[in-house]
């Protein structure tokens, strides 16, 4: 059970929304087992890595 309000940015809170199903567990196994505080800091590396992955993608078309 979560004690506190989480509160995410607009830009934060539509990234976690488009999470895959893979993804969105793993991010709130990280809530669960280290807090909201230190998961929040996976958001932008997250990001990164999202972004390398479509530019791989696109590169190969």
């Amino acid at each position: 059970m979560i004690d506190h309000n989480i509160k995410l940015s607009d830009d934060e809170f539509n990234f976690v929304k488009s999470l895959e199903k893979f993804d969105m567990i793993m991010f709130l196994s990280e809530i669960n087992d280290h807090g909201f505080e230190r998961a929040r800091t996976l958001i932008p590396i997250m990001k990164g890595e999202f972004k390398l992955i479509l530019n791989e993608e696109n590169r190969g078309k």
